[in-house]
């Protein structure tokens, strides 16, 4: 089964098919495939080349969308806050959303963040991200997701809290 986004992903509203703030803990040992992508500056980003650090972090993106556009200070700073054990990515799967478009909406925000182009959609579902701010961290060492859930909730798994001590909302 092919998940095909033919506009942007389900709005951060809605609720994802999997409990927001799932950690390793709480559900079986998930593992990922090894990916690799190009970004909206053409650059090359392979999982397996971050095996070198402890988590990568991968966030659902849309062009225009603005719960997206609402995080983007926040992830901004989050991603210069990360020790170099830390990688974050956004992951947009968007098939209205070019690499043109994406790199021209990232400079228009000031985004730094690197943006990561899955055309073929295969990559935001092997790795279940079907609505715009789902996030995961990845332990690029083992392949294994150590948490999954929402943007919202990401600098405070990053800060070491519990995500059963986040509150989602409802």
């Amino acid at each position: 089964l092919l998940c095909i986004f033919l506009g942007p992903l389900a709005h951060a509203e809605q609720p994802a098919e999997q409990p927001a703030g799932s950690d390793a803990g709480s559900m079986k040992a998930e593992r990922v495939s090894d990916f690799a992508l190009l970004d909206h500056t053409g650059k090359f980003h392979q999982l397996s080349w971050y095996g070198d650090l402890q988590q990568v972090a991968v966030i659902a993106h849309a062009n225009n969308d603005a719960a997206v556009a609402a995080q983007l200070p926040a992830l901004e700073k989050l991603s210069a806050s990360l020790d170099k054990d830390s990688q974050l990515f956004l992951l947009n799967p968007v098939l209205t959303d070019n690499r043109q478009n994406i790199a021209q909406q990232a400079t228009t925000t000031g985004s730094g963040l690197p943006i990561l182009v899955d055309e073929s959609q295969l990559v935001a579902e092997s790795l279940g991200l079907t609505h715009v701010g789902d996030a995961l961290l990845i332990n690029p060492q083992s392949m294994q997701v150590q948490w999954r859930g929402r943007v919202n909730e990401l600098a405070a798994v990053l800060n070491g809290e519990s995500p059963a001590t986040i509150a989602t909302p409802g």
